[in-house]
């Protein structure tokens, strides 16, 4: 995770990351569900055909954290290995997908719309977070006040 940190993959706050028994097995689900991305963008790029993608599986850091998530993954190898452009997240969820927002807050190739409950855990994502610098304007956020019961 340090080479992929230093590399730019992903984003680490430098809180360090938990290892556990607890948390060994989603980590190997987390690492299929990236590698299982990275080879749709393969094979999609090479048919032209389109597949619907893995669900998310997520690093945990301790209770409820997100390191590494596979969408963030497959989006930073589609850029850097086939040159891709204009890649499109869309993240529909309870919870705001805040590790996929700050890895690519500032970058203007990755377009993120994120829908999540106002005021979910983790706190982010605010209507007005659109990106900075280059990648300013290329994020919305559509934060819900309605709870599901």
């Amino acid at each position: 995770m340090d080479q992929a940190s230093q590399q730019g993959i992903i984003f680490i706050d430098g809180s360090g990351v938990w290892t556990n028994i607890f948390y060994f097995n989603r980590r190997l689900e987390s690492l299929a569900a990236a590698g299982a991305g990275i080879t749709e963008v393969i094979f999609v790029l090479a048919s032209r055909n389109r597949l619907d993608p893995p669900d998310i599986i997520l690093f945990q850091r301790g209770l409820r954290g997100c390191v590494l998530g596979n969408v963030a993954i497959v989006a930073r190898y589609a850029q850097r290995s086939h040159g891709l452009k204009g890649v499109f997240i869309i993240d529909f969820d309870a919870h705001h997908g805040n590790g996929t927002n700050d890895a690519y807050y500032d970058d203007p190739d990755i377009f993120i719309i994120s829908t999540h409950q106002d005021g979910s855990y983790p706190g982010t994502g605010k209507v007005d977070e659109v990106g900075h610098g280059d990648g300013e304007g290329i994020e919305i956020k559509f934060a819900y006040t309605w709870r599901v019961r």
